[in-house]
């Protein structure tokens, strides 16, 4: 490969990099998060901090919103993040009560 090549490259290495640095300095809103549509923001943000893809959102959204758990991820999201732990603790919280609330069901 020529040099130009590899600096191309790096380049745009360096845009896509840049771009998920912007979107992981994003302000999350938890008080955003009382419906789906208004949580989905919200959560695509926090995805994109543990690395999920869009589509992840959409789920995640639908499945909180199937048991009515909008309150309980806002202050469990907030509680992980003033922990300084990373979302995906949030998630995997999140996760758990909701296969909680499908096994009573």
């Amino acid at each position: 490969m020529s040099v130009n090549v590899i600096n191309k490259r790096e380049m745009e290495l360096q845009k896509i990099e840049e771009k998920q640095k912007e979107m992981d300095e994003k302000t999350v809103y938890y008080h955003k998060m009382t419906n789906q549509f208004g949580g989905y923001k919200e959560l695509q943000k926090l995805g994109r901090k543990a690395g999920y893809k869009n589509g992840w959102a959409w789920i995640q959204s639908k499945a909180i919103s199937e048991h009515d758990l909008w309150p309980f991820a806002a202050q469990v999201f907030q509680r992980v993040e003033g922990m300084g732990l990373p979302p995906t603790q949030a998630i995997s919280e999140i996760h758990e009560k909701i296969k909680e609330l499908q096994s009573v069901s």
